[in-house]
């Protein structure tokens, strides 16, 4: 314990004040964006369990106007109904892709992207004006779109718990890491404010010491050479004055 506090000792006051000073923030930054990616990531990994909530609701949305369509052989409201789902499904699917890893996004591709690009190809008849819903290819489409749909939202939930589940399980990693960079950042900050604080306090009290022993005539007091610091070389030239 002693070999240990006294190599400790001498490689703290190897280091200049300067450099100690210098080398505290950098540390403290260091830490502090450490930490501010994490928190970045662990909101990206937070963001990508919500775009699958809105596919859901703008899926059942889109199936709503589609049967509106057929029952009303085509309104404008009814179509601009069709018109929002299948948009808004659209604009959250965008949102989703990038927030995704390879693999993740590899997996929505195969069992989302395919599907909703066949139901936006099956509705494009449904989105124009008096709909004849006595057409046979009418019919088979509306078909088609109804079946691919329940399909379409059985996958949308299975993915999302995949997602989710590795979302989550990435978030309490991220925060797990966090709160660990936290406790050091503390921990660093007090024992650099303490080996600072005795960087400098330490060589004064010995000058204390030393103007004590001068006042009492000991003129044979001398300051500590061993330092490296700043006041190591102040207490070479002090002492061969």
């Amino acid at each position: 314990m002693d070999i240990t506090n006294t190599i400790l000792y001498r490689l703290i006051n190897s280091i200049t004040i300067r450099h100690k000073l210098i080398f505290a923030p950098i540390v403290m930054v260091t830490f502090f964006t450490a930490i501010g990616v994490l928190a970045f990531l662990s909101s990206r990994a937070t963001e990508t369990m919500e775009p699958f909530d809105h596919e859901s609701i703008y899926l059942q949305m889109m199936l709503r106007g589609v049967n509106e369509i057929i029952i009303t052989e085509g309104t404008s409201q009814s179509i601009e109904i069709a018109k929002k789902g299948l948009d808004g499904f659209n604009r959250f699917h965008k949102v989703l892709l990038p927030l995704l890893s390879k693999s993740d996004r590899a997996l929505v591709d195969k069992e989302i992207t395919v599907t909703w690009n066949e139901i936006s190809n099956d509705i494009k008849p449904f989105l124009q004006r008096d709909v004849d819903t006595e057409n046979d290819e009418i019919l088979m489409a509306y078909g088609k779109i109804i079946t691919r749909s329940d399909k379409l939202a059985e996958k949308l939930e299975s993915v999302s718990h995949i997602v989710e589940e590795k979302a989550k399980a990435s978030i309490a990693l991220y925060r797990k890491v966090m709160s660990i960079l936290v406790f050091l950042l503390v921990s660093g900050a007090i024992v650099l404010s303490i080996i600072l604080y005795g960087s400098i306090m330490h060589p004064i009290n010995e000058m204390k010491t030393m103007a004590s022993a001068f006042s009492t005539g000991r003129m044979s007091a001398t300051l500590d050479e061993d330092r490296k610091d700043e006041f190591g070389v102040l207490a070479v030239h002090f002492n061969k004055a």
